[in-house]
């Protein structure tokens, strides 16, 4: 918690906009003084679009939207309590005191909040205010996909970029290769991944070595019996991939914008359009 603090201080009235914090992290704030009202909720599924526009939820831009915002919590914090809520969460402030309210703020990586990043991923994948972390919500499912061999030694963006190359498969396909992953994964051939056979954590992944791979267990350990299974494991990866595969679709322009574009390096190369026949 250290290495992020933040101090807040606001008179009545004042505070913060509805928004979406760019952080990867889990955030919680604790109330030093005064009282401060927070709103909160997750982003409406009604209001996702196709990562257009960009900075979807800058402060405000919540207000604006189609239907307006309505938040799903709202709260009064007193001197000594706290707030916490995972990353891509709307939210808004107003000190409600009439002395100065004053608060701290922290990011926390430990444990990495996995199981949120799965349930919320189809939104948080086309939350644009949270670009960056696309690829810290990638490593669950690509740093289990990777060869053994090469998982911990990958940095984050080349697992980013796995990732979205077998986000492009067929989702029944990425299932097939997770399930060969598991074979490959289980030392000890009794059908179940155990937490010491997960893969370690690829570099500057969020939280720490000893936490990753437990945080793997309760993501793909579906019923929490236990045991991984190969087919939890094939059955989240292929949720993956149908959202990978889905939000890769939306990106790619239409054929007539490729043809123009074709076009237009064409005539700048001097090379022609091929002739029609």
């Amino acid at each position: 918690l250290g290495a992020s603090p933040e101090v807040w201080l606001s008179a009545k009235g004042a505070g913060a906009q509805a928004h979406v914090d760019g952080h990867c992290e889990s955030t919680i704030s604790i109330q030093l003084a005064g009282t401060k009202r927070w709103r909160l909720s997750a982003v409406p599924p009604s209001q996702l679009t196709p990562l257009r526009p960009r900075n979807q939820y800058e402060d405000g831009a919540a207000y604006r939207r189609r239907g307006g915002w309505r938040p799903t919590w709202v709260g009064d914090l007193a001197p000594g309590e706290a707030i916490l809520f995972p990353p891509g969460t709307v939210h808004e402030t107003t000190t409600t005191s009439h002395e100065c309210a004053a608060s701290i703020t922290f990011q926390f990586a430990t444990p990495p909040p996995v199981l949120h990043w799965d349930a919320r991923f189809p939104a948080l994948r086309r939350l644009w205010d949270v670009h960056e972390c696309w690829a810290q919500f990638d490593l669950p499912y690509a740093s289990l996909l990777a060869p053994p061999a090469s998982s911990a030694a990958l940095p984050v963006r080349e697992l980013f970029f796995l990732s979205l190359q077998l986000g492009g498969l067929l989702p029944v396909r990425a299932r097939r290769l997770a399930v060969q992953r598991h074979a490959e994964l289980d030392a000890d051939a009794d059908g179940c991944l155990s937490v010491a056979e997960l893969p370690p954590p690829p570099r500057r992944a969020l939280g720490t070595a000893e936490a990753w791979p437990g945080a793997l267990a309760s993501l793909f350990d579906v019923d929490a019996d236990g045991c991984v299974a190969a087919a939890e494991v094939g059955s989240v990866i292929e949720r993956w991939a149908l959202v990978q595969r889905a939000v890769a679709e939306e990106w790619l322009p239409p054929p007539r914008a490729i043809a123009r574009q074709f076009r237009a390096e064409a005539r700048v190369s001097g090379a022609g359009m091929p002739e029609r026949r």
